[in-house]
């Protein structure tokens, strides 16, 4: 502060000399002090006024500090209210950190207590803005299955055959008599897995097990099962005839509850 030298005084009090730019004029003394000073200064005017603020003349010189220190014992006053954001009290420049005023609140269980309150209140809020606002459902709109034609629908039984390939670790057929056939199931077609040389009474009961396991479970067990290829549906396959007799790789069938 070189521009203004003139600016602020010493405070009077031989053991302090310190410089305050908002000085203190005692009107007793008629000597300046600091803001730590102004009513500890070993002066008359302190017991006469008890301490307080009462009894200060108002003037330029003398700034008010209206906002005492709630630290036991401490008298200090400042010129602008400095709160803690946990207890919300009142507190000086030398008081105003938490460690500093001993604030409940940084105990475990004072501390537990906020964050319990403070929850509360939002879980208040919550419940209020619930009420108020209507509740909106959710819709999902069900798209329609895309219908392929016979190219697409090739391409996606090919692929279709290709995860299963890649989800069986062990495998009892050799590479070289392995079928793999579609099974009309629903609005499901699932690839199964056969060997050439079984017969197809023993194809129904691997496509039996494996249907039980879909999407679109149906009750196959202690029924009369048939296999019809998609091209015929009213004459089911022989269940003693091989099955390479009458269908090949990538074939598409049906497997109908006899009546």
């Amino acid at each position: 502060m070189a521009e203004f030298p003139h600016l602020g005084k010493n405070c009077s009090l031989n053991a302090c000399n310190r410089l305050d730019y908002t000085p203190f004029l005692c009107p007793s003394c008629q000597r300046y002090y600091c803001g730590d000073h102004r009513f500890s200064h070993g002066c008359s005017w302190e017991s006469e006024c008890g301490g307080t603020t009462s009894g200060i003349p108002s003037s330029s010189s003398t700034p008010i500090r209206p906002f005492l220190c709630a630290v036991e014992d401490c008298h200090r006053r400042e010129i602008v209210r400095i709160e803690c954001p946990n207890c919300k009290l009142n507190f000086c420049l030398k008081h105003r950190y938490a460690n500093e005023h001993n604030c409940k609140y940084l105990s475990e269980n004072g501390e537990r207590e906020h964050r319990e309150a403070r929850w509360a209140e939002i879980q208040k809020k919550i419940t209020a803005s619930q009420t108020q606002e209507p509740s909106k459902e959710v819709t999902h709109e069900v798209k329609p299955k895309k219908v392929l034609n016979e190219v697409e629908q090739r391409r996606a039984d090919r692929i279709a055959v290709m995860k299963l390939k890649s989800k069986i670790k062990v495998c009892d057929i050799p590479i070289d008599d392995q079928i793999f056939l579609i099974v009309l199931n629903g609005d499901e077609r699932v690839p199964i897995m056969v060997s050439k040389r079984w017969t197809v009474g023993r194809c129904v009961v691997k496509m039996a097990n494996e249907l039980k396991s879909s999407k679109n479970k149906t009750d196959y067990e202690a029924k009369m099962l048939r296999i019809y290829c998609v091209e015929d549906e009213s004459n089911a396959l022989p269940i003693g005839d091989n099955i390479a007799k009458y269908l090949k790789n990538m074939d598409v069938v049906l497997l109908k509850i006899e009546p």
